[in-house]
């Protein structure tokens, strides 16, 4: 190991905060300080600092980095799974309280994607909440790391999801399905094209989740509409804002689906996919596991359906 200067204070305390161990897992895992910090949702000079904070906290370098490559010295590896186990731990410890708390106050966690939320959707879920007399409601925004948008790792009660997905242990009940819409860079060739076929996109780099979810992956990459594996891997993506950004920097095209009306689309250009092809938003549930607030809630969204047919087509409730 490199021995790095530190204080009197910091070898007689190691102040190895979660924050720290996190940016240290996910540039490892990733191999990129850039994809690190769009995973965590924070700048690649916070990702840098907190690394290096924490090897001066150790003593020891853990990465090794150029402007193209990262990878792990020899005490980074014999650490990275203590630290791996110590992040897991901190976030078992943090869904266990949040449960604690929502049941000491009655509050229901309900887990969104982005794009299967606006304004009608709230009126919605407003409503089931009155209906059901139960509440507070507490919306958590989740990302596609996690399709099931936190119910995988029971940090919420329910939630909206794009489906399909990995659903063991977990029901989900269709509520709308969107058209498919195909993004491009605005200098893409089939930009000016009126229509757009998924196939005319076949053999060009897509975007693609960050998800190790791969029914989620398949879906969002017509790999089942393929004759063949994808010419090109292109660029991961946590959210559908940093897919745009990657498309409109012309490093692949992608698909996607949204309940809003306004997307961003600087540089880029969206055009409803010429095929038929829909994707679901749907409620999602664990099999086990819900409180009878969460239950009542639960019932009270899937009688009725939010008023979003403009956008997309209303899956009636089942009988």
């Amino acid at each position: 190991m490199q021995d790095l200067h530190r204080s009197p204070e910091e070898a007689d305390q190691l102040n190895t905060d979660a924050a720290l161990l996190r940016a240290f897992v996910v540039v490892a895992r990733t191999g990129s300080f850039g994809r690190a910090a769009e995973q965590l949702h924070v700048d690649p000079s916070t990702v840098s600092r907190h690394v290096a904070q924490l090897e001066r906290r150790i003593g020891a370098r853990l990465l090794e980095r150029t402007t193209r490559q990262v990878w792990l010295t020899d005490a980074g590896e014999a650490l990275l799974d203590r630290a791996v186990a110590v992040v897991e731990a901190v976030d078992e410890f943090r869904r266990a309280a949040g449960a604690v708390v929502r049941q000491g106050t009655r509050e229901i966690s309900l887990g969104f994607q982005t794009h299967t939320l606006n304004r009608e959707v709230l009126a919605w879920i407003n409503a089931a909440e009155q209906a059901a007399g139960v509440g507070p409601i507490r919306l958590v925004e989740g990302t596609f790391a996690d399709p099931s948008t936190g119910l995988r790792d029971r940090s919420v009660d329910l939630a909206l999801v794009f489906a399909p997905f990995d659903d063991r242990e977990i029901e989900w009940e269709p509520l709308v399905e969107l058209p498919w819409l195909i993004f491009v860079p605005a200098s893409h060739r089939l930009a000016t094209q009126p229509k757009v076929q998924i196939a005319d996109l076949f053999d060009e780099a897509w975007v693609r989740p960050d998800t190790d979810d791969q029914v989620f992956v398949d879906f969002w990459c017509a790999n089942d509409l393929r004759d063949r594996p994808p010419p090109i891997e292109g660029p991961a993506y946590a959210t559908p804002e940093s897919a745009l950004a990657v498309i409109a920097s012309g490093r692949g095209v992608g698909v996607g689906a949204s309940l809003r009306d306004g997307i961003q689309l600087d540089g880029i250009v969206a055009r409803r996919a010429a095929d038929d092809r829909w994707a679901a938003v749907a409620l999602a549930w664990r099999s086990d596991g819900l409180t009878a607030g969460a239950a009542a809630l639960r019932d009270a969204l899937l009688s009725t359906r939010p008023d979003v047919g403009r956008l997309g087509r209303v899956v009636p409730p089942r009988p």
